[in-house]
């Protein structure tokens, strides 16, 4: 976004890229939504993939990755979940996850990948 001030009490921005939060709802709950989500949903929308593609997702099973995960998911995308250890594939494959390569086991990442 082009406005600076974001993190003031009081900021300047366009209405299109602004919305309202109800004052009932939990800051707490909605704020990874609101910095996390933005970041991986633009992410994704400017990749190019569409409905019933693939797509790599890095760090799958980190704060970023499993909102991407969940996001790719929700837009008819295959994620595949690149992270490291058990507790990330079982992670990452109940987020949505199609496939899971392990970078810590892989002798050739990319060829897992593809």
């Amino acid at each position: 976004y082009t406005v600076d001030g974001s993190f003031q009490e009081y900021a300047i921005a366009k209405a299109a890229i602004v919305a309202r939060i109800p004052k009932e709802c939990d800051l707490e709950a909605v704020s990874p939504i609101l910095c996390a989500g933005i970041t991986v949903y633009r992410g994704l929308k400017e990749s190019g993939c569409r409905p019933g593609d693939s797509i790599a997702i890095v760090g799958a099973g980190g704060g970023l990755g499993s909102l991407a995960v969940q996001y790719a998911k929700a837009m008819g995308l295959h994620p595949i979940a690149i992270d490291g250890g058990s507790e990330k594939k079982e992670l990452t494959k109940k987020l949505g996850a199609t496939a899971y390569v392990d970078f810590t086991t892989t002798s050739d990442i990319v060829a897992d990948v593809k």
